[in-house]
């Protein structure tokens, strides 16, 4: 439990939060910025286990395992020169040696753990086994909305936002794994990434619209008429469409002091791209998600595809 606790502890000392880290985000190389969501992933996977440890659960090392693998690619790229376009700064040195001994460490004794017969009438129950797998899940879908959204970006004049191929990841992950998954990492994958991104300004409405967008879509896709799919899509579209175009035509115009008007004016500008996104969203999403499902239905998830579909 300790280990857990100092690997989060370590891992925030490499953001800005920590004081050391001074190279920008714009810095940062399209490499550096896939291993930084790995990074993000594998702490929320690492928060988790620690969650999971306390409550008991036999299964959580899985998850510290893998939150501890995914720190590796980073440091990697950053020590080799791949991560940022600016040299490394000395104490993030020092930091990355000390949280690769840390992950190493939990990495060992997670297996050592996991290889230990449970007592008994302390096996894992499926229950357990099904809270590990969706918290992993959770963990990696986010992680890749934030990738799709921050890697692929093309400023929006107009508005001061941009466009990206979040949608895309957002509709293959809803219509796949139901409204709860899809919910979340569509908002909290989005959010961070116009957080970290300079889009603050964004990030409360991209929480909230992303966030309805992929619940909306994933709620839809588990009823069991036809064309469900379609409709999900159409329907988290007219939520992602339209609520940035309110939000950007009063609330964001309101922060920067612009009238109504030039808001509207402003938001009319980003509606073509972001009808660009949602028809790339669904041409894309649909059909990956219609083999994502047939192909995931013999794994561990498919109780998470029975739960959000009927009978094809």
């Amino acid at each position: 439990m300790w280990l857990l606790i100092i690997y989060v502890v370590v891992d925030l000392l490499l953001t800005p939060l920590g004081g050391l880290e001074t190279r920008p985000l714009s810095q940062i190389t399209t490499l550096g910025m896939t291993t930084l969501g790995l990074i993000f992933a594998g702490l929320a996977l690492n928060i988790a286990c620690l969650v999971l440890t306390l409550r008991r659960y036999r299964r959580s090392p899985v998850l510290g395992i893998i939150g501890s693998i995914l720190f590796f690619p980073a440091m990697i790229a950053d020590q080799t020169g791949q991560f940022s376009n600016l040299s490394l700064p000395t104490g993030i040195i020092y930091v990355e040696i000390v949280e690769a001994i840390v992950a190493i460490s939990i990495i060992v004794l997670g297996t050592l753990l996991l290889r230990e017969k449970a007592p008994p009438g302390l096996s894992p129950g499926r229950r357990e086994v099904r809270t590990v797998l969706t918290i992993a899940l959770l963990s990696v879908t986010w992680a890749l909305v934030f990738l799709s959204t921050a890697v692929f970006q093309f400023p929006i004049g107009a508005t001061g936002g941009y466009f990206n191929f979040g949608d895309i990841m957002i509709f293959i992950i809803a219509l796949t794994f139901g409204p709860e998954v899809g919910g979340f990492s569509g908002g909290v994958g989005s959010w961070l990434s116009d957080f970290l991104g300079g889009f603050g300004t964004f990030a409360p409405f991209t929480l909230v619209i992303k966030g309805s967008e992929g619940f909306i879509a994933g709620l839809i896709s588990r009823r069991g008429f036809k064309g469900r799919d379609i409709v999900g899509w159409l329907a988290g579209s007219v939520v992602m469409v339209g609520g940035y175009f309110l939000a950007e035509s009063y609330f964001i115009a309101a922060l920067f002091g612009a009238s109504d008007l030039t808001g509207i004016v402003a938001a009319t500008g980003e509606v073509p791209f972001n009808l660009l996104q949602v028809v790339a969203g669904g041409v894309v999403g649909i059909p990956i998600s219609w083999v994502l499902r047939r192909s995931l239905r013999e794994t561990p998830l498919s109780f998470i595809l029975s739960k959000t579909r009927t009978k094809e």
